[in-house]
């Protein structure tokens, strides 16, 4: 989130989808479809559910990382 450029990147990478997807000299083009806004849904919660266990992850082994380790679980 610190990073202005990235986001800008990834806002102008949705705005060109958006385009791909739904104008339509676009989908005759390049025989893209509307998606339906069920499937929209699906694909966001998909999205967020992946991110979140990502994020989990990240801050399990943030976590588990910086506790000392002793000589008596290594052997």
């Amino acid at each position: 989130m610190g990073n202005r450029f990235v986001l800008g990147a990834v806002g102008l990478i949705i705005v060109l989808q958006l385009f791909f997807t739904y104008l339509p000299f676009a989908q005759r083009i390049f025989g893209t479809a509307v998606i339906p806004l069920g499937d929209w849904l699906r694909l966001i919660f998909f999205t967020l559910a992946v991110f979140l266990l990502v994020e989990l992850e990240k801050y399990l082994f943030r976590k588990f990382e910086k506790q000392p380790r002793t000589e008596s679980l290594l052997r």
